[in-house]
Parts: structure tokens; sequence; C-alpha cells
């Protein structure tokens, strides 16, 4: 068998010589960077693949919606973008606010509107998932407007009192970077599902969804449960790419799901999701839609049921119509029957010399009377009971007139 599955490969590989590449964009931002450079090394013997590193993240986005590069990973935009087909979702950003502790208490929940005001704010670099927020509920009436907040460009000029950014679970070497700061919650955990902040803003920028930091994931940060929000980084293709290629690609990518899910903790929680979460509003790529659907039952396989039962019903009711034309066959060959009996009366008169020959002649003229008029009335089929009580009755009037 070993020959069987060389020869597969090889015709694979075949089918490959002379393929273009596909293109993949890597953006500098972890853990994408580090998933793009695992689908180079680990489908580059399945498909072929090229690596196309960009230095930000909104220049890849671009170069995706004009069909310069095939694949990429993106965060989930506030707008669905033209020309950008959802192939799979890799992992979730959550936004932590970082407040030094001589200006909040973290014990208490905030609000991110009350927060920006507390002091230097860092939001990431122009364009991220974390300062985009902050643009989005600015032109929204949420914020005062930016320039009037003190948004730093950078966090190392000055030192900031607030960082309000999207991304990973944070490591111990972040942690230790932040001495005097605690995470803060936005809203009571208790009231997520009730009305709470986050949910408010997931309504009004369905990009975003609430996200709970369990307690102590950052034990110097966060010793109680901590609200916050997530944006989904998503793998992403033009509309332009063939639904065959797609479908390798997620067959790729759910087969080395243990691998790419070791990268980060957000994406091992991520990858192995068998839904696409309908908060997502790129429209899925053909060739992820047939892979989503591989294993759904075949028309009869979703219908069997109804079909017994539509069956069970067809032979029930012909069933039941075969009865009553068999019934109805039978009432007409009894009402016949009835008319055969009499003519037999009528011949034992006739042996027997009891009654006058015309009378019994009489008698079987008006039994063939009533038989032929019951056939036109009733419809009887003149069939063979029909042509009996005839031979029969005409044999008797035929031994009547010439006895």
């Amino acid at each position: 068998m070993k020959w069987v599955g060389s020869l597969i490969v090889l015709l694979f590989l075949w089918g490959c010589e002379g393929q273009q590449p596909l293109v993949v964009g890597k953006a500098p931002d972890e853990p994408a960077s580090a998933i793009a450079e695992t689908l180079i090394r680990d489908f580059g013997d399945r498909l072929p693949l090229a690596l196309k590193t960009y230095a930000d993240q909104n220049q890849l986005t671009v170069d995706l919606q004009a069909g310069r590069v095939d694949l990429g990973i993106i965060e989930q935009p506030l707008r669905p973008l033209d020309n950008l087909r959802l192939i799979t979702p890799l992992y979730r950003s959550v936004l932590h606010v970082l407040i030094r502790d001589s200006l909040h208490d973290c014990k208490t929940p905030v609000v991110l509107t009350d927060v920006v005001g507390l002091g230097k704010v860092y939001a990431g670099p122009p364009g991220s998932a974390g300062h985009s927020m902050l643009t989005a509920l600015a032109q929204g009436g949420w914020l005062p407007r930016l320039k009037e907040l003190d948004i730093l460009e950078t966090p190392f000029g000055d030192a900031p009192d607030i960082f309000i950014q999207f991304g990973g679970i944070l490591s111990q070497d972040a942690q230790s970077r932040l001495p005097g700061f605690c995470l803060a919650s936005l809203g009571d955990v208790a009231r997520l599902g009730n009305g709470s902040w986050a949910e408010g803003v997931s309504y009004r920028f369905p990009h975003l969804s609430p996200f709970v930091l369990p307690a102590g994931i950052y034990p110097a940060l966060n010793p109680e449960p901590v609200l916050s929000l997530a944006v989904t980084h998503l793998l992403v293709t033009h509309g332009d790419m063939e639904a065959d290629l797609i479908y390798d690609v997620m067959s790729l990518v759910k087969e080395n799901a243990n691998d790419i899910g070791a990268i980060d903790p957000m994406v091992g929680a991520t990858i192995h999701e068998e839904f696409i979460n309908d908060r997502l509003n790129i429209p899925l790529h053909e060739g992820t839609q047939r892979y989503m659907q591989r294993n759904a039952p075949s028309f009869l396989e979703r219908y069997a049921e109804l079909l017994a039962f539509l069956i069970t019903l067809l032979v029930a009711v012909t069933s039941g119509g075969v009865a009553v034309v068999r019934i109805r066959k039978q009432a007409k060959k009894d009402r016949i029957d009835s008319y055969m009996k009499k003519l037999i009366d009528v011949r034992q008169d006739l042996a027997a010399r009891r009654e006058d020959t015309s009378v019994l002649r009489s008698r079987v003229l008006d039994l063939q009377a009533s038989v032929t008029q019951l056939v036109v009335d009733e419809r009887l089929i003149a069939d063979s009971t029909f042509l009996a009580f005839l031979t029969l009755s005409n044999q008797i009037l035929n031994e009547l007139n010439h006895p």
C-alpha cells in the first residue's frame, strides 16, 4: 500500500508543478507573524506558498483586497471590506486596560469613557485595534474628540498612565514591566448578559465582543475576574481565489490545528472551534463553505424519517384504495348473485312444474330487465358473473319456449 500513497503524492506534486505559489502576507504583529511562518513551514510540501513581509497591517489589508496577496491574517474590521473573504477565525485579541494604582483602584470596575481622561493614554499605533476603537468611540459620541485627550503616539517618550491595547495573554516578562499598574474591569462581570457597558460597546461596534479574563490569570494584576472586550483575528483571502484551493487551505489548517494552537494560548482556544461566529462580518469563501459542509448529511439522510413516513403513508393509502376497490367489486358481485339466486329458484319451479310457463317466463324477463338496469345505473362491470346470469337466464327462456 505504500507505493499507492507515494503515487498519490507524486500525482499531486505533478499537478502543482508550474502552479503559481500562493502569496502569504506577514504583518509584524504577534502571534500573526508566527502563524504565517508556520503556514509556510507546515504547508510547503502540500501547497506552493511564498512569504511576503509587511511593515503594518493596513498595507497588508489593501494588498489583500487588490489580490496582490492571496492569504493574510488581519483583525476583523469594523465594517465589511470589499473583495475580502473569510477562511477561518484564528485567535482573539483581548483588550487590556492597565491603569496606574495612584489614579484608580482596580477593585472598582471602570467605564472606558471615564478612564481616558485620567492621564496620558497609549492605545497602540494609529490603525491598531485599540487606537481604532478610541477613534470609533469618539466619532460615535462616546468620547470627547481625540485631540482633546492626551493620546501618546509612542509609549517611550512619556511614561503612559493608562494602556488601552488589544493583545494576547501577557507574558511574564510583560507583566514584570508593569509595576504600579492594575488591570481594570469594564463593568461588573456579574452583569454580563444583563446590559453591561461592554455589551453596549459590542452592540455599537459589532466587531468587538465581551470577553472575561479569569481571576488570577495575572496574579499581580487581576485577583478578580475582569470584564473586557475582544476582537477576532481572521485568516482571509480575496474573492478571486479558487474554491478548491481554499478548501485545501482550510483542511490543512484544521489538520495542523494542534501545531498552530501551540503558538499562543488564545490561538489554541479559537482554532479548534467548529463554528463560525455570527458576529464575523466578512463573508465566507466558497471553499470554506464546502469544507464546513463536507460532513453534512445528504438529502436522503436529512429527510430519511420523513421519507419513511411518506412511503408508509403511500403504502397505507394504496392498500386502503385496493381494499375499497375490492369491497365495492364484491358488493357489486353480491348484487348480481342475489338475482342469480332468484333465477335458480325459477329453474327449480320450472323443473317441479309449480307455476305456469307464462308466469315463469315473466319472472325471468323481469330479472333480466332488473339486472340490465342495475348494470346501467350502478355502472357494474359486465364481468363473468353478469355473463353467467345472462347465459342461465337465456337457457331457462329457451327451456320455457321449447319444453
